[in-house]
């Protein structure tokens, strides 16, 4: 009986320490869901420490509503909302009208306009209440940086 007792309350230990398993959709469903507007945009040297949140210094006051739209039919918009902007002042990050993927491990997110920009994010963090695009490039100095692009839901 003492033997019995021992294994219950171990049993029941153990189950009771296990984790909840948390269903997650995969993150094409979670991108696709709603539009998406910038919270932050964070600056870094690879192989730094540093970041910085460089948020105001390339996203105009205009461009901090911006939808950034991924359809389920692969096409990408960015468009201008509440706060418009007039057409001499440059956009940050893809923009327009085009095209854009995942590969096949949902990893990768890519949105290119040919002969105008082609972007490869690291899809870092993606839920229904964040979305985390990291892209690795290199500056006009030739050093390897990144920007980590924090976005929230849009309406």
């Amino acid at each position: 009986m003492k033997v019995l007792c021992t294994a219950l309350l171990l049993s029941l230990t153990f189950w009771s320490c296990q984790k909840e398993i948390e269903f997650k959709e995969p993150n094409f469903d979670l991108i696709t869901r709603r539009p998406w507007v910038i919270n932050k945009l964070y600056y870094g040297e690879q192989g730094d420490n540093q970041i910085f949140d460089v948020t105001d210094l390339y996203f105009k006051d205009c461009e901090k509503d911006d939808g950034f739209y991924f359809y389920k039919d692969l096409s990408f918009t960015r468009r201008d909302s509440t706060n418009t902007c007039d057409v001499l002042v440059s956009l940050y990050g893809p923009f327009g009208s085009t095209g854009w993927g995942l590969d096949s491990l949902q990893k990768n997110l890519s949105v290119a306009i040919p002969f105008v920009y082609n972007y490869t994010f690291e899809v870092t963090y993606v839920s229904s209440k964040e979305f985390i695009l990291t892209h690795n490039t290199v500056d006009y100095a030739q050093k390897k940086v990144f920007f980590i692009y924090d976005f929230k839901p849009g309406r």
